[in-house]
């Protein structure tokens, strides 16, 4: 079964999509079956539908949180209760190197790592896991999980709700508004890259005596520059009248 039929037939059948959107919450969120449903499309695709009036946003929002939430508890119990057995299980044995990079970005990060997690595919399954081998007090390691779960739901739906609201877009611009909103992630994201990197004086210390100024704030600043040629063409043309359009109707379908 493809994901374009699942939708197709949550189109048809909107009164299983609660249970259908928490079972593929609970699924990518918990170990080992993570890895093999693709949580993330079909989350989406659950977004065009809300987007498109078929689906309510709110259900829907419930339904994935119940799914993370529950489904990131089960991975922390099982680090919990297995830990001195957890690691020789074939399964574990078989992607070390994934479950290493797991305990590598748990020991950086420490509990932050269970928020940050979840926006990391498989790696974010891991986490609970070694969160409960690390034997993480169960009542922090729940209050972040349901936290991070508020954040975490609405934002995976959104792509789709924004997509489905602007169905009635026609192609040219919608292919338009999709590059722009691309540019923008990625300028953006260099940019707090970078700022970051200045303030935690991560840069290259010879470049920066020679020019006199630190690599990541010309960097920085680049892409600020950037950014704002890009947002002064977008708020020119013709495409922001139908962007506000669009954004209008995913802010009447969230309040709804």
């Amino acid at each position: 079964m493809t994901i374009d039929s699942i939708i197709n037939w949550i189109a048809q059948n909107p009164e299983w999509s609660v249970a259908i959107i928490f079972l593929i919450a609970f699924l990518e969120s918990l170990i080992i079956l993570s890895l093999f449903v693709p949580g993330w499309l079909l989350l989406v695709g659950f977004g065009t539908l809300i987007g498109s009036g078929i689906l309510d946003f709110n259900m829907m929002v419930i339904g994935s949180f119940l799914g993370a939430v529950i489904g990131e508890g089960v991975g922390f119990y099982l680090g919990w209760r297995y830990r001195d057995k957890i690691s020789h299980w074939p399964w574990l044995q078989k992607n070390k190197k994934l479950l290493e990079r797991s305990q590598h970005f748990f020991a950086k990060h420490g509990a932050a790592s269970i928020a940050f997690g979840r926006f990391f595919g498989p790696v974010r399954a891991f986490i609970p896991l070694i969160a409960g081998i690390s034997q993480m007090p169960p009542m922090r390691f729940y209050l972040i999980n349901i936290f991070s779960a508020l954040v975490w739901a609405p934002a995976y739906l959104m792509p789709g709700i924004v997509a489905g609201a602007a169905i009635k877009i026609d192609k040219d611009s919608a292919y338009s508004m999709i590059i722009f909103a691309i540019a923008f992630l990625i300028l953006s994201w260099l940019m707090v890259k970078e700022i970051y990197a200045l303030m935690t004086k991560k840069n290259n210390e010879k470049v920066a005596q020679f020019l006199s100024v630190p690599i990541p704030l010309i960097k920085a600043v680049i892409s600020l520059s950037s950014l704002i040629v890009l947002l002064k063409i977008f708020f020119t043309s013709t495409l922001y009248p139908q962007f506000s359009g669009v954004w209008e109707s995913v802010i009447s379908i969230i309040s709804h």
